[in-house]
């Protein structure tokens, strides 16, 4: 058996339980303090985000709606000037024999040329204007 000098080294050598539970108490509960701090700071962080968000899928929805509207708009308004280059080359090509007939030049006719030069444009620009649509939901 051991002499109560041997016991009392022994004891002094094992770790003071009470200081150490003391210390590991007060490291876990600056832990949890500080997590919970952390924790707070980021839902604050994550509402804020949420709420733009929100606000943005808010406008973009509103932007597709408005999008959508004008799709609509430009190729209905390409249609008409596709009628309208069409109606232009019937009555050109009128004109063309008219003028045939007559043995005059076709550029005689007062506001041929520029009829030709706008359909020209006027059909070059309705096809702009439907492929612009067609891009602006692909």
């Amino acid at each position: 058996m051991k002499t109560p000098q041997e016991l009392d080294k022994i004891y002094n050598r094992l770790p003071k339980e009470k200081t150490e539970l003391s210390k590991v108490e007060l490291a876990v509960a600056d832990d949890v303090k500080k997590l919970a701090s952390q924790s707070k700071a980021e839902l604050n962080e994550l509402r804020t985000f949420e709420k733009r968000g929100l606000a943005f899928q808010k406008n973009l929805t509103k932007l597709f709606q408005e999008g959508e509207k004008l799709e609509k708009v430009m190729i209905k308004a390409a249609n008409n000037s596709d009628k309208t280059v069409d109606r232009a080359i019937k009555v050109m090509d009128k004109a063309d024999d008219a003028a045939k007939a007559l043995g005059v030049s076709p550029n005689a006719i007062e506001g041929y040329s520029e009829l030709l030069k706008t359909s020209n444009i006027l059909e070059g620009t309705a096809q702009d204007i439907v492929s612009l649509a067609k891009k602006m939901f692909a």
